[in-house]
């Protein structure tokens, strides 16, 4: 277990047109929306990034590039579906090749990528009840497995990293589908909620006729109906207001930080999503990964008041997280992560829908608490629950 991350060779040629699974369609860039973009990556000099190549395990940037996470709600532009980050980056040596020349390969049928993609989506089922949820290890854990994931996006098209979901800034409706939303029905959104008997999801481009979970890791017990991908929307996600009363802990009361961050927000999302994300499936829904991207900004946020709020608690972890030969304190400075990759997160843009929390004469609207369904998925200690129960009275309206 101790290599599950390590050494990866990542075989295969495809292309990430869905953001999750890096698709089980061709890419076929969207005339109206283009909701997974392209990040375009910030140069400093004027070195560029690997060319993709066939036996590389991983695209990684040289260490004079950035690489950009944005909003996925800031990603479609009205002219291409791009977020232009630094114009001078068009030709920077990454990506050299069109998107034509990947367009008809598809990464869910090609099996020398899709069974390492499939195995690094179980690993998070394998780990879910092994520490990855608890405070030593869930922030670095999971900060390192955005980062596996991207450069399982950057070996597909290095111009594609992953963006986030903030969920705060629609809590006042976060699951509209209009043709600009994330949920939007059309291929260029995530489809919408699932249907009855089963919850599978039926529209979009992850609807239960085309696409289907990955198959479960050896030895895992089978589960009754379809592996499809199945969503339960209910409730509102915490809002501006709460996310920012988050921020605002205290540097010595990290602990309490944490706890807010990994259930009150991280914990009863999933949850509120519901189906495979309320599931130890939960890596396999396309949404996971704009969810934790999300988290990740939120602790990246808070470790930007000062030197001491990166280097809290993690540095002093003496055992390597679950799963992998790293250490937490390898992955907690973004700009330092394995590999030489420095990442960053970009401040969203898009408009702040009503009853979310904006401005201090909005009429804020109670959101979503801790359940007994979340409890039990996650595996939360009865310690722990009396206290996040105690501490969302200072999140909620």
């Amino acid at each position: 277990m101790a290599n599950m991350f390590i050494n990866r060779d990542i075989n295969g040629v495809s292309v990430a047109t869905r953001l999750h699974i890096l698709a089980s369609e061709r890419y076929v860039p969207s005339a109206d929306r283009n909701i997974f973009g392209v990040i375009r990556i910030r140069r400093h000099t004027r070195s560029v990034l690997e060319k993709p190549s066939r036996e590389s395990t991983l695209i990684l940037p040289s260490k004079d590039m950035v690489i950009v996470r944005g909003g996925v709600e800031d990603l479609a532009s009205p002219e291409d579906g791009t977020v232009e980050i630094d114009a001078t980056t068009a030709s920077a040596g990454c990506g050299m090749l069109p998107y034509t020349e990947y367009r008809d390969l598809q990464a869910s049928t090609d099996p020398t990528f899709k069974n390492d993609y499939d195995r690094l989506i179980n690993d998070h089922r394998i780990l879910f009840t092994s520490g990855i949820h608890e405070p030593i290890h869930f922030l670095p854990w999971h900060r390192y497995f955005i980062l596996l994931y991207d450069n399982l996006l950057r070996r597909v098209d290095c111009r594609v990293t992953v963006p986030y979901w903030d969920w705060s800034r629609v809590s006042g409706d976060p699951f509209r589908t209009n043709p600009t939303d994330l949920w939007h029905s059309g291929n260029a959104g995530f489809g919408g909620n699932g249907v009855a008997p089963n919850g599978c999801v039926q529209t979009g481009p992850f609807r239960e006729s085309i696409w289907s979970l990955p198959p479960p890791p050896a030895g895992a017990p089978t589960e009754p109906g379809p592996r499809c991908l199945r969503r339960r929307f209910n409730g509102n996600p915490p809002d501006l207001v709460a996310v920012n009363r988050v921020l605002q802990i205290n540097l010595v009361n990290f602990t309490d930080f944490e706890l807010l961050l990994r259930i009150n927000l991280h914990d009863v999302v999933h949850c509120l999503i519901g189906g495979t994300m309320c599931f130890n499936d939960s890596a396999s829904a396309p949404e996971f990964f704009l969810h934790h991207g999300f988290i990740d900004k939120i602790w990246d946020d808070w470790q930007k008041r000062s030197d001491a709020h990166l280097n809290v608690f993690f540095p002093n972890i003496n055992e390597v997280m679950p799963g992998t030969q790293v250490f937490p304190r390898e992955v907690v400075d973004l700009s330092s992560q394995p590999g030489g990759v420095r990442a960053e997160y970009q401040q969203p843009k898009s408009p702040v829908r009503p009853s979310s929390g904006q401005g201090h004469n909005q009429q804020r609207r109670r959101f979503s608490s801790l359940n007994a369904k979340v409890i039990r998925v996650f595996h939360i200690k009865s310690t722990e629950v009396s206290k996040a129960m105690e501490m969302a009275k200072m999140l909620q309206p």
